[in-house]
């Protein structure tokens, strides 16, 4: 990361690395907190984290990798707007933009399959 933070600055000095893991309510709540410190508010939020530990199929999905795509990938698209949103519509708007996996639109077939 640290290397792709160093060619983006030699575009422009205004590139910070901060850390966030998304599904942590004290992470997004510092992303924020440096956004507004550093910028004064909010024009374009982008949601693009997204998590999946469990290489098998979904019915051999232990609990624990399930909590980890839900927290990650559904509650966190969830959560990390909503402080966002008030600070978009007081500067007149902006945008949320959500990105998402090919694997939302086409099954994956090794993973997703059930074996008969």
């Amino acid at each position: 990361m640290d290397k792709a933070v160093s060619e983006i600055n030699s575009i422009s000095d205004n590139v910070y690395r901060i850390p966030c893991h998304v599904g942590k309510q004290e992470d997004r709540k510092l992303l924020l907190d440096f956004a507004i410190a550093n910028y004064g508010e909010i024009d374009i939020l982008i949601s693009n984290a997204a998590a999946n530990t469990a290489i098998c199929r979904v019915l051999d999905t232990n609990e624990k990798a399930w909590d980890k795509v839900f927290d990650t990938n559904v509650k966190a698209a969830f959560l990390l707007p909503q402080p966002a949103v008030p600070l978009i519509e007081k500067r007149g708007g902006g945008s949320i933009i959500y990105i998402s996996s090919v694997a939302a639109y086409k099954v994956m077939e090794r993973v997703f399959a059930v074996e008969k």
